[in-house]
This record gives C-alpha cells, structure tokens and sequence, in this order.
C-alpha cells in the first residue's frame, strides 16, 4: 500500500493568491492521479472525503464496494451533481455565494439544503474565506478575463453583480432572467438592461477591438432615454445628465428619433434591440 504523506500542514492550495474556487477538488484528482491509497494531508479531511469521492465515482460501475460507500456519502454526491449537472441552479448558488448571503437565506432562495450548500462551496466553490479579497474574486470566482474573447454570459451578469451591488440587485437580475414574480419592481426590466449594458460597456472598454461598441452605445442610450421619458420633471434630470456624459465620452450626439422609436417602449421591447444585447452581446470577428 502507498502511504502518502505531504511535508507541510498548512495547504498552499488555499493559502495561494492563484487559488482556483474548486481548488480542493482539483487537488483531489492531483492525489488520485499519483494511486495514493492512504493520505495524511494539511489536515484538511474535506480534501480527504474528496478523494475517497472520486475514487468511488471512478469506479461505481464495476465496484459494488464503491456503490454501497457512495450511498454513505449523499451530501458531498449532492453537491458533485449541482457541480455536474447542476447548470442554473449551479449558477444561482455561486452568485448567492459571492453576495455574501448566509446559506440559511440561499436554501430559502434555491430550495437546496443548507448541508448540500456547504459540502458544495466546501468542495467546489470555495469563496465565503474571501469575500474580502476583490481582485482575486473578480479574477478567479467570476473570471473576468474571458471576457476578452467571449462576452459574459448569464452566470457572468449574475457572479459580478453579486459583488458589485449585493443581493438585491442579483434578486433583480435572477427574478428577470427565470421569470420570478419577486422582486417585484415596475422598473425591473429597465434597470436590468441597464446593469447588464454597463457591464457589457465596461468589457468593450477594456477589450474595444472584439466588441461591437457602436451597438452596446445605441443600446445604452436606448434605455436611457426609455428611462428619461417614464420620469416625469426634474427627476429625470439625474438620467439626463448621466445621458449626456454617456454621449460626451462617447463622443456622440443625440439620435434623430425614426418612427420606428417613436414610442419610447419600442426599443426597449424589439426583439432586434436591447432584448438580444442582454443575452447575446456582439463580439466582432477580429
């Protein structure tokens, strides 16, 4: 039998600035992969049950042994299938985490048992140590940097939110996205294209030659202006005056409005408009 055991006591996997959110199941399959059948490591047992995971998972359709253990070990399964299969729930639970909720309110939220919740982040998204740490959240936990060759997707929106504005905003956003009556809110629609419009601007900022700026600007003036007309007198002057820097970095002036805008609903709503930014941002081909 091979006997591994590791010099330090202190992970450099959880300590490292480069630490991936999954780190502890990426080490696991580190371990498995060298046949170690015993390990004594940083006396972390959850990297230890995750082996033993994986090792099970590896071979349950020849092993009865490994079937019965599984059986034995239905959190941390539970929370391998959110991990695998899991998709918008998966989504949901990873931005809830970063927004700082505690998995009391997130089991509320998602329907997912507070125990699951907490093998899961545990195991595969490792964050709640860090919520201070924003540069290697931004880096790690939402992986900004992809944004230069694929626009964010849905569980982009959702993961930068979550820190940027905190649960009500992602509320918002989710509510939106799943077709959740709450929150409730008549401008929801509204403010979540703007949310996502921004954050779809700050990428083409950063990355302008693989975006379709011009159409992210049109859109953005679009809902601001939409917004403008819902607001009556001078409310609205904090929207006009953000429409007018909007244009002025942008180097733009006003749209001649067709007929096809005369309605300020029109652009909002036409599918070929805002609708198809906050789903499908243009990237251009270069």
């Amino acid at each position: 039998m091979t006997r591994l055991v590791l010099p330090v006591r202190i992970s450099p996997y959880a300590l490292s600035p480069f630490r991936s959110p999954e780190w502890r199941w990426l080490m696991a399959k580190e371990l498995l992969h060298c046949h170690a059948d015993d390990v004594e490591v940083f006396d972390d047992e959850t990297v230890r049950q995750t082996l033993q995971l994986q090792r099970c998972l590896g071979t349950v359709d020849t092993d009865l042994g490994a079937s019965a253990m599984l059986a034995r070990m239905s959190l941390p399964l539970a929370a391998h299938r959110i991990y695998s299969d899991g998709v918008v729930v998966r989504d949901e639970i990873e931005a809830r985490l970063l927004s700082g909720e505690a998995f009391e309110v997130i089991a509320q939220k998602t329907g997912v048992a507070v125990d699951i919740l907490r093998h899961f982040e545990s195991l595969f998204f490792n964050v709640t140590d860090r919520l201070h740490s924003m540069d290697w959240l931004m880096a790690h936990a939402v992986g900004v940097d992809k944004w230069r060759h694929q626009a964010p997707t849905r569980r982009d929106f959702w993961c930068y939110y979550a820190l940027a504005g905190g649960p009500l905003l992602l509320d918002f956003l989710i509510a939106e996205d799943l077709g959740r009556p709450e929150p409730s809110h008549p401008q929801r629609r509204e403010i979540t294209a703007r949310l996502r419009l921004m954050l779809l601007s700050f990428a083409a900022t950063m990355w302008p030659e693989h975006y379709d700026t011009e159409a992210i600007w049109r859109a953005e003036e679009r809902v601001f202006e939409n917004a403008i007309a819902e607001v009556p007198g001078d409310e609205g002057e904090s929207l006009r005056l953000q429409l007018k820097f909007l244009r002025a970095v942008n180097n733009r002036h006003p749209r001649r409005s067709t007929a096809r805008e005369s309605n300020p609903k029109t652009a909002l709503t036409d599918s070929t408009a805002i609708s198809d930014l906050q789903t499908r941002p243009a990237i251009s081909s270069t």
